[in-house]
This record gives C-alpha cells, sequence and structure tokens, in this order.
C-alpha cells in the first residue's frame, strides 16, 4: 500500500493503494506510519508524497469499504482521517505533493494540507467533487484550506463540486508549478534540496508559528462536527448517492 525510499536527504512516500489510492483505515494508518518515519529519522529534512499510479494521486474515500462501516466504526474511520490531515499541515519538516495523476475529493485533501505542491501537466484534475454527493469537506480541513488559500478560493473550491485542470489551480495559488509529468518528482526533490538550507530547529519554529493558533482553535469544535458530518454521511439522500457512486470503484 505505501513505499519509503530516500533521495538523499529526503524520504519519498509512494501510494500503492487499490482502487487508485482511495482512502481507507489501513490507507491512513500506513500514511501516518510513513510519515511518522521520516519524522524520527535524523538523517532526512523533508518528506514527499507521490504515486505509483498512472493516472491517479488519490480517488478519495474508498466508499465500497466505508459504506460496509457502523456508525462508531465510520466515527472512528472520520476522526482518523481528520487526525491524518492535521498532521500533514502541522508536519514539522518541509512536506511536498507531487501531484502525477488525478487528486479528487479526499485524496485532493491530502494534497492540499501538505506544504507544497507540484503538478503534472498531462491528463491531471485537482478538485472536491464529494459536494456532488452531499458530503461537504469535514470541519478542521476546511478551516485549514481557508487559512492557508483565503475565504473565496476555498468557497468557490468546497461549494462548486467541479473537478479542475492544472492551469486553473495554478492560478488559484493551489500549487506551486504546473511540469511535465516525468519532471514532478524532480522539481519537488529541487523544492525539497532548497528548504533544506533552513536549520531544522528553525523550520519548526516558523511552522508552529503559523499553525498553533489555527490548531487550537480547531479543537473546541472538531467533536462537534465530527458527530455532524457522520450524521450527514448516513441520511438517506447521501446514502443512496454514495452507493450509486461506489458502484464505479468496481472498475478501479
Amino acid at each position: 500500500m505505501i513505499g519509503i525510499d530516500k533521495w538523499q536527504t529526503t524520504g519519498i512516500i509512494t501510494l500503492q493503494g487499490k482502487r487508485n489510492n482511495s482512502i481507507n483505515h489501513e490507507f491512513i494508518d500506513s500514511v501516518t506510519e510513513a510519515l511518522y518515519q521520516i519524522e524520527k529519522d535524523a538523517r532526512l529534512n523533508s518528506a514527499l508524497i507521490t504515486s505509483s499510479k498512472d493516472n491517479f494521486f488519490s480517488a478519495g474515500f474508498d466508499l465500497p469499504s466505508l459504506l460496509k462501516l457502523d456508525r462508531k466504526a465510520f466515527s472512528l474511520f472520520v476522526k482518523s482521517f481528520n487526525d491524518l490531515c492535521l498532521y500533514l499541515f502541522s508536519y514539522p519538516k518541509p512536506l511536498i505533493a507531487s501531484v502525477n495523476g488525478h487528486a479528487l475529493g479526499e485524496g485532493c485533501l491530502l494534497a492540499l494540507c501538505c506544504d507544497y505542491r507540484f503538478i503534472s501537466k498531462e491528463k491531471t484534475l485537482m478538485g472536491l467533487n464529494q459536494v456532488k454527493l452531499g458530503l461537504p469537506v469535514l470541519f478542521p480541513i476546511d478551516q485549514v484550506l481557508v487559512y492557508k488559500f483565503g475565504y473565496k478560493i476555498s468557497r468557490d473550491l468546497m461549494e462548486s463540486g467541479e473537478i479542475y485542470p492544472p492551469e486553473n489551480v495554478m492560478i488559484w495559488g493551489l500549487v506551486e508549478e504546473v511540469c511535465d509529468k516525468e519532471m514532478v518528482i524532480s522539481k519537488a526533490l529541487d523544492k525539497a534540496a532548497q528548504l533544506h538550507k533552513i536549520p531544522g530547529t528553525t523550520y519548526i519554529f516558523l511552522k508552529r508559528n503559523r499553525v498553533e493558533f489555527l490548531l487550537e482553535s480547531i479543537k473546541g469544535s472538531r467533536e462537534k462536527k465530527e458527530d455532524e458530518f457522520v450524521d450527514i454521511w448516513f441520511s438517506s439522500q447521501v446514502q443512496k448517492e454514495l452507493r450509486k457512486e461506489s458502484k464505479k470503484f468496481v472498475h478501479a
């Protein structure tokens, strides 16, 4: 499900999951553990996330498996997904996403929670299309997006439900650069090398200054908002749309 490699002082996490790297408990546990290994490795100064798939960075939630969960199990999954996204957002080393395939729904959120994003210009789309199924962006990540990209861009991205080509997400400041597919990882590694010039303790200080206030402000409402999201997930209309959409995963 996950490959871990090293290039000089950058740890490279390669997503190798089923159904176009769709997100389930196993995916979250594997990515979290890989990030933790890189964080604790003093020889590594940064982390990069990419995909082994030809066309997908991540397709979002693994609907066929998640629809089998009861309310208690799905609530735990929601908490785990929020934990992962906030870990990405607050990661104590530079974290770069090499988006070499479609990043859709919650897969797009994973990329957006990283510090930097480089995207392939060949047949690569990004967007939060889950809203068309009736699913809002989870509260903590909603707040992260507004903080990182501003109210208007985040609002339009979260409420449109559209998926966008690289040129659009570049104009909106969601990615650093649009690259030829074969150059996406090398461009991301170049950025990592640039950031390595900042001493690790200094980077941690800079990062904490940026994220601590937002993380603290999220805590008070997080549990209540997670319960509300679970209510939406199990509502009859949303379940109908999700089950219809899940049939597309059979061929993924």
